[in-house]
């Protein structure tokens, strides 16, 4: 079964999230960059600063958190059309593909 999961994801990450703020492994205030950036370059060698620009860098988890980054939303047609392509369309894609 095929699903596109959009917003599904909000509170699952939301919650994981608070869970590592509890456990001491980040806290609100981090700058995000620090945080996601190691995926970044690791799985398609870019960076918040390269995607977003100069702004990305003063994005906080808390920001994230809050949708309250500035940073703009993601072409939703694009991105749909993409994954509904028949060769995406019934692909697995792991946890890194999907962020």
């Amino acid at each position: 079964m095929a699903m596109i999961l959009g917003s599904a994801t909000k509170a699952f990450v939301a919650s994981n999230v608070m869970k590592m703020v509890e456990q001491g492994k980040l806290s609100l205030d981090d700058f995000a960059f620090t945080h996601i950036d190691p995926v970044l370059q690791k799985g398609w060698n870019t960076s918040m600063f390269d995607i977003f620009g100069l702004y990305a860098n003063g994005v906080t988890v808390r920001h994230l958190m809050f949708m309250t980054s500035g940073i703009m939303d993601y072409e939703v047609g694009t991105f749909d059309s993409y994954l509904l392509e028949d060769d995406q369309k019934f692909k697995v894609h792991s946890p890194i593909e999907a962020l």
